[in-house]
């Protein structure tokens, strides 16, 4: 015979006032177990600054980045490889800028005079010294949950200078490896 007090399953809840089941016959779920660490951590993200080289979108991560400057006289240097378009004299530090359209292998095509406006130089920190990175336009910061950044495509032999891949539906984000890039930026450098 069943008795009308049942006793509590294991899976009520056991809240004070509320009788065992209760919460079940009105339609609720009793509350679970809580993992509070996971509910509270939220997903990693890491802050990017983005940007267009060709009409491609780029980013690099903005803890690389010491700042981003309008394009200033580049001086150029004889017998430099053709991916370094020259230095900068900036705040007395001599810093080589990186054309990143030719050492992406991209069309040379400097904008013209009303694109030129938008061009900037990211300057990089990569081996304790600072680089120029030459850059079409600056699109502004952008913070990627590391969920969404998907690894770099294989591409032959080569080495490629991507860390990952973001897309969208409207867009693909290439995420750079500034140490790769300045290391491909400057390999021909020292037999200068």
């Amino acid at each position: 015979m069943a008795s009308a007090n049942p006793l509590p399953r294991a899976d009520d809840a056991m809240l004070p006032g509320i009788p065992a089941g209760a919460l079940e016959r009105a339609g609720l779920t009793p509350p679970g177990p809580v993992d509070e660490e996971a509910a509270a951590a939220p997903e990693p993200t890491e802050r990017f600054v983005r940007f267009y080289v060709a009409a491609q979108s780029y980013a690099i991560a903005v803890l690389r980045i010491q700042e981003v400057l309008r394009v200033s006289d580049i001086a150029s240097v004889p017998g430099a490889p053709s991916q370094v378009l020259g230095v900068v004299n900036l705040r007395g530090r001599i810093v080589p800028v990186i054309s990143l359209r030719r050492l992406l292998g991209l069309p040379d095509a400097r904008p013209v005079d009303a694109q030129a406006e938008h061009e900037r130089l990211v300057v990089v920190e990569a081996r304790r010294e600072a680089f120029g990175l030459l850059v079409d336009s600056v699109a502004g910061l952008i913070d990627l949950p590391d969920s969404a950044v998907e690894k770099p495509p294989r591409v032959g032999s080569r080495a490629v200078p991507i860390t990952g891949v973001v897309t969208s539906s409207e867009d693909v984000l290439v995420l750079l490896d500034v140490d790769a890039l300045v290391q491909a930026g400057s390999a021909e450098t020292t037999d200068v």
